[in-house]
């Protein structure tokens, strides 16, 4: 996935003015004359910008695309607004999106309700008697969006992708990743989460906050630890290369039924847990990630104190519920994580976050509101053109690859073909008859959306695949392949410029909304995609011999991207094996829309000088994608956890694998930006 626009989670995100203030806009081609092009590419386009550039202090970074996101977070703050305001017309959406923006923007109702909306549940959770009525209620909670141990998804089964399966995934930390909670060099930074927590369980009204926050952080100490052990354990002993997806390939997600979870007798009470959750259906196929962490739950729920366990699950519910507390607790909350962790200044401003928050309950009502007032006539056909052209010229690339044999390229070209592409929003705009929504009501139109979104989900198990099912709603600022669907979907709100305008150069459109849907449709042949066939089932299609190659072949891209090391991050380096998919997919995608643009030079008759200077504006414009400006803390996080390098390696580690480059900028072995051939990557030739 390229980017998002934050909206799934009405915590602090893009809002306020253009950031930067009236410097040069994002897409702005300029460049820094005393940096070559050949030696680094990224300053030499960026370089300018990056200097100009003011980090505002709601935001921890920025990009091209985040930044994009803003201006579209403005049409539908106003979309919203709008919508609020016509509540009247009698059509529910209209006064669901009201009721919805009216209890998040009205403060002092939310001040005056203070802590109260919280007790029911807090209560819940105190009166467990036992494990198995905690799990009950941990299953309940969950129900309305509160994250436990194990998170519950829905979505086509790897094994068979004709129906669902229920995927749980490890959680249940709050912290960003389980090394964190081990003493040895994070003394600091435990302490002041252990505050934190302390400070959040007063403003919730519960007695003892300090020796409770005491107890979280032991049973979430515990849990971590066996995070580590069971990741530790699904992952291949071969290769690094492949080990970040290894929860995703056979033997990484155990597979079994409800009814089998159910009779488990190994210390947690699966039954109970699931009629909490609301899984009823015994031959719903579940499939837990990694494997290893089913015995690890047991073991931690039937080894953990059960005053640590209720503790726990307190946290649990505090934290989910903060960004709709009082200002006393989002101040808190906005302190530890954002500017503690990643270093942002101020939060959004309140109409953003309210925006957000009713994106994330009523994104595709939302959307289609935006979708009138800001699509504009002819794009969705100007794309789909370029859709076209895009794999056209893909096809043509793979029928190149003699690198593959016979049987395993056409199997490649089998899948692209069959792959959907859903562009500008979905087939079907969502229904939300049944959500109860109360304009005096936050919390509890948290609570009722998030059960909403949840019941919906959970009713797909037992029903056929829906292949035109979306993630994100159409005015989302990204886009994105889904593997179990073989699936590229564009949302409209990436589809104006700077990154594509129909009746615009079609240098600007080809290099970057191009080279996003290449990406994209790369990352079904990717260290994780090329284990799913056409029809989004997981299983072995390449011959042997080749995935070997292909395995050399990623390789060289751990080894070069392993070397990176960003300026401000104190040492930390990128992981080449946590990017590798990302990184296949930058260098795919840009070579195969270097192509389709050459294709469309040629199909003019432009060569010589001309087609070079064409070339070499492409290549710019590409780079401008990758402007980027943000604090260390949000960098040290990202390198911790992201499966994306930072951009300047996007763009610099890119190029030198790209033949065109060499040819545009007269790249020879003296400069910075040339890899050796032996040393670069390609799936293509």
């Amino acid at each position: 996935m390229y980017a998002t626009t934050g909206a799934t989670r009405p915590d602090p995100a893009p809002g306020g003015p253009a950031a930067g203030g009236a410097g040069p806009r994002p897409g702005d081609l300029m460049a820094d004359l005393s940096v070559r092009p050949q030696d680094d590419f990224h300053r030499h386009v960026n370089g300018p910008w990056s200097d100009a550039f003011v980090l505002p202090e709601h935001r921890a970074d920025v990009t091209l695309l985040s930044l994009l996101a803003e201006e579209v977070e403005d049409d539908v703050v106003r979309a919203i607004r709008r919508a609020a305001a016509g509540s009247g017309d009698g059509a529910p959406a209209s006064r669901a999106i009201a009721d919805l923006y009216a209890s998040f923007m009205d403060e002092a109702e939310v001040e005056a309700r203070g802590a109260t909306p919280l007790a029911e549940d807090l209560a819940d959770i105190r009166c467990a008697r036992d494990r198995r009525e905690l799990a009950a209620v941990l299953g309940r909670l969950q129900a309305q969006g509160v994250r436990g141990a194990l998170e519950p998804s829905v979505s086509a089964d790897p094994a068979d992708g004709s129906r669902y399966s229920l995927t749980l995934t490890a959680s249940g930390l709050g912290l960003p990743r389980p090394a964190l909670y081990r003493a040895d060099g994070h003394e600091q930074l435990l302490s002041g989460y252990l505050r934190h927590v302390s400070a959040m369980l007063a403003h919730a009204g519960l007695p003892a906050p300090a020796e409770a926050a005491e107890c979280v952080l032991r049973a979430e100490t515990a849990l971590a630890q066996l995070h580590e052990r069971a990741f530790a354990a699904t992952a291949p002993p071969e290769a690094t290369a492949f080990s970040p997806t290894a929860a995703d390939f056979p033997g990484g997600a155990l597979p079994c039924s409800v009814d089998e979870l159910r009779a488990r007798d190994g210390g947690f009470p699966w039954a109970d847990w699931l009629r909490g959750l609301g899984v009823s259906d015994p031959a719903v196929v579940v499939r837990l990630r990694p494997a290893g962490f089913l015995v690890a739950l047991e073991e931690w729920w039937a080894g953990t104190d059960l005053r640590l366990l209720r503790s726990w699950l307190t946290w649990r519910y505090v934290h989910e519920m903060a960004p709709f507390g009082t200002r006393a607790v989002f101040a808190e909350h906005f302190r530890w994580y954002w500017r503690e962790l990643t270093g942002a200044r101020q939060p959004w401003p309140r109409t953003r976050r309210a925006s957000a928050f009713v994106q994330t309950a009523l994104g595709e009502a939302v959307g289609a509101r935006y979708l009138h007032e800001h699509l504009t006539p002819g794009t969705l056909g100007a794309v789909r053109q370029l859709v076209d052209d895009l794999v056209r010229t893909y096809r043509h690339c793979l029928e190149g690859a003699r690198w593959m044999r016979p049987a395993t390229r056409q199997a490649a070209l089998a899948k692209l073909g069959a792959m959907r592409f859903d562009i500008g929003a979905p087939a079907a705009a969502a229904d939300c008859t049944g959500l109860r929504t109360d304009p005096k009501d936050l919390v509890g139109n948290v609570k009722r959306s998030r059960a909403w979104h949840i019941a919906r989900e959970l009713d797909r198990l037992g029903g056929p695949v829906d292949r035109s099912d979306w993630k994100v709603p159409p005015q989302s600022v990204t886009a994105y392949y889904r593997h179990s669907l073989n699936q590229v979907v564009i949302p409209a709100g990436l589809l104006r410029p700077p990154v594509f305008d129909a009746a615009g150069d079609p240098a600007r459109n080809m290099a970057l909304l191009g080279s996003i849907v290449c990406h994209e449709m790369s990352h079904a042949l990717d260290d994780r995609g090329s284990r799913y066939d056409g029809h989004g089932r997981l299983h072995a299609w390449w011959d042997a011999e080749d995935r070997a190659e292909f395995e050399r072949r990623g390789a060289l891209l751990v080894r070069q991207y392993d070397g990176y090391c960003p300026r401000g991050a104190d040492g930390a380096r990128v992981s080449g094996a946590r990017t590798l998919g990302e990184n296949i997919a930058d260098i795919t995608g840009l070579t195969v829309a270097q192509r389709a643009f050459a294709a469309h030079l040629d199909a003019r008759g432009v060569t010589g000088e001309p087609y070079r200077r064409h070339m070499r504006r492409f290549f710019m414009v590409w780079a401008t994608m990758w402007r980027a400006k943000g604090t260390p803390g949000r960098m040290r996080e990202r390198l911790a956890h992201d499966s994306h390098a930072p951009p300047e390696f996007r763009c610099n580690g890119v190029l030198g694998h790209v033949p065109a480059f060499y040819e545009a900028f007269g790249v020879t072995e003296t400069d910075c930006l040339y890899i050796p051939p032996e040393a670069r990557f390609s799936l293509l030739g």
